[in-house]
């Protein structure tokens, strides 16, 4: 792979982002738990707007350091779209901030470790690609396997690769950047009705 893939962020987030990014994937749910505790708990209520907040921040923050890396070119010789692992992983974490909750301490321990234990999991595994807010602000998930352009021909092993191009297939020329282990997003420009 090119020197210049490795710039920005580098190969893999440290733990602190990784962890950051991983609770903004939950923002959406302190939402939901910001409601369902409203009448219950007014300290548990203030937390989870508070977390909503702090983890929109973290996601825009990834966002912005993720536009500010120096892409390489690159075609695209595999692809599978992975959008429904999203999907997958969304379902499995609400289901704790809507079925479970009673305001209690024990809840919102069992609630605090239920996270912790994810997040370990999802800081480890770099799952930087299952995050809900980027399907919100347009962006896919796939497993593809590149070619950089630009004096070499060595391919990258299958990666997944985050665009918003919605049909993207092989032989599209993209601009992608590493933001985790094995996991790069495209910066390239959308065109209108086109990848």
């Amino acid at each position: 792979m090119p020197t210049q893939a490795r710039r920005k962020i580098g190969p893999v987030p440290s733990r602190w982002f990784a962890f950051a990014l991983f609770l903004s994937s939950y923002a959406p749910a302190w939402l939901i738990l910001a409601v369902r505790s409203f009448h219950r708990s007014a300290l548990l209520f203030c937390v989870s707007i508070g977390l909503a907040a702090v983890s929109a921040g973290a996601f825009l923050l990834f966002i912005w350091l993720a536009r500010q890396g120096g892409p390489f070119d690159a075609t695209v010789d595999e692809i599978e779209p992975r959008d429904a692992e999203l999907a997958a992983y969304v379902a499995t974490y609400l289901l704790p901030f809507v079925v479970v909750f009673g305001a209690k301490f024990q809840d919102v321990l069992a609630l605090g470790l239920f996270l912790l234990f994810i997040g370990l999991l999802w800081v480890n595994s770099g799952m930087v690609y299952l995050n809900p807010l980027l399907a919100l602000i347009g962006y896919h998930v796939y497993v593809v396997r590149i070619t950089p352009t630009g004096g070499t021909s060595d391919k990258v092993s299958r990666s997944f690769l985050l665009s918003r191009a919605p049909d993207l297939r092989p032989g599209a020329k993209i601009r992608p950047d590493t933001i985790g282990r094995n996991v790069f997003i495209d910066l390239t420009a959308r065109r209108h009705g086109n990848t």
